[in-house]
């Protein structure tokens, strides 16, 4: 019966409608092709849409920093990230099924693994599912935070591992001299930090080798990258191995540190930040950029310990002084 009525429906419009309808059409079909042609032509353009993210999150994905995702966590991550920070927003509703058609897993592998991501905290969960909205993730970008399996950063002196000769912008739109430098495995055995695999060579002609050649307190730091090479000696004296700074990046956060704190303090924080053994702090890695997170509890600890410092030589001036100075 319901066949009919289609068909009675169908011969109800003119052919005049149907005329109008399939030119409409063909002209759809023509407008897509031909937008699939122009993109195809121009090639892949940020102008056709793109996502915004930070590179140090961009680095930890890869494996810069030592986290070995897996390829179903790497896929899910690169597509959370996608449809969040692709959209300027930090959370979104994902199902199962959508996570599973988007990457080609598994329905049964897409749910397993997304609660291994959040239980690992590479993902944060904002709401869970219910019968009729899905679960609301976002990708968690403290990379620090993540609990997954690390490699070790295994090298020996002299041996060549990248090559990476030349110069290469960054994001200060500073050029940072990138060669292969000789570096062993940190001291600490557990250890694992984020390592570019080449020297610290020169910083507006600081060189680090000249910076050795002074005492901690005639070491002066007067600006941002000051702080920088201050901070690369440290590291090298603990780990005994050559740190190498995104220039630009750890440049501007050492500039905003000393827009907070005085030289003296900073340079203290330094000190505290590598002879401290904080279990947080050796798992996330000594970089520039987690110094930034512990500044204020640093920077507490410091201003303290100057006036604890100043304290005890007062005493000590005062055992000293005899009755006669009061007198006279």
């Amino acid at each position: 019966m319901s066949k009919i009525n289609n068909t009675n429906t169908t011969a109800n419009i003119s052919p005049y409608t149907l005329l109008v309808r399939g030119y409409i059409q063909r002209k759809l079909i023509i407008l897509k092709e031909g937008e699939k042609m122009r993109k195809k032509n121009e090639g892949v353009q940020i102008e056709n849409g793109y996502t915004k993210i930070a590179d140090e999150l961009l680095e930890a994905l890869y494996g810069e920093y030592g986290h070995d995702l897996t390829n179903a966590e790497l896929r899910i991550m690169l597509l959370i990230i996608r449809y969040t920070y692709g959209f300027s927003r930090k959370f979104h509703k994902f199902s199962v099924s959508y996570v599973s058609k988007k990457t080609g897993l598994s329905n049964r592998y897409v749910k397993k693994t997304l609660n291994e991501m959040i239980s690992k905290k590479l993902l944060i969960l904002y709401s869970e599912n219910t019968n009729t909205e899905a679960r609301v993730l976002g990708p968690n970008k403290n990379y620090w935070e993540w609990e997954v399996k690390k490699r070790e950063v295994e090298h020996s002196r002299g041996r060549e591992l990248e090559d990476t000769r030349g110069t290469r912008e960054h994001q200060g739109g500073e050029l940072e001299n990138t060669r292969v430098g000789n570096s062993r495995t940190p001291l600490e055995g557990s250890y694992s930090s984020p390592i570019i695999y080449n020297n610290i060579d020169t910083i507006d002609n600081i060189e680090i080798d000249e910076v050795k050649e002074t005492t901690e307190q005639e070491f002066e730091i007067k600006n941002g990258k000051d702080a920088v090479v201050y901070f690369a000696k440290k590291f090298e004296e603990k780990f005994n191995i050559k740190y190498s700074a995104n220039w630009g990046k750890d440049g501007k956060l050492m500039k905003e540190l000393l827009e907070t704190y005085k030289a003296e303090v900073l340079k203290e924080m330094i000190d505290l930040f590598f002879t401290e053994e904080d279990a947080w702090v050796k798992k996330a890695g000594h970089t520039i950029g987690v110094l930034k997170t512990q500044a204020n509890k640093l920077a507490l600890k410091a201003t303290r310990d100057s006036h604890c410092d100043q304290h005890e030589r007062n005493i000590a001036d005062l055992k000293h002084t005899s009755i006669i100075d009061y007198l006279f």
